[in-house]
């Protein structure tokens, strides 16, 4: 009985970390290229501002939805700053 057990167990810790890799993306990235790093932090700058909505009609501008908190949004917009200083890019 006790060897089924740690069977079990030994398969629920392959199989349900698998369930969520679909899920899981990484950032192809080359340090050695410049425009590697920009590309990837970018992609990453995109994605965290698709989490914003205050600059929909009556949501608060600066603040993230539900259930993020406001330091949340601060630490967002901090990195958003920093990648615009790093990277020189006003288009998003």
């Amino acid at each position: 009985m006790r060897t089924t057990r740690n069977r079990l167990g030994l398969v629920a810790c392959v199989v349900v970390p698998s369930l969520w890799h679909p899920l899981a993306l990484g950032l192809e990235l080359n340090v050695d290229d410049e425009g590697s790093i920009k590309l990837a932090a970018s992609t990453a700058a995109f994605g965290m501002m698709r989490y914003y909505t205050g600059n929909n009609s009556g949501d608060v501008p600066g603040n993230l939805p539900d259930p993020y908190y406001w330091w949340t949004a601060g630490a967002m917009f901090g990195t958003v700053i920093d990648y615009w200083q790093l990277t020189g890019d006003e288009s998003r």
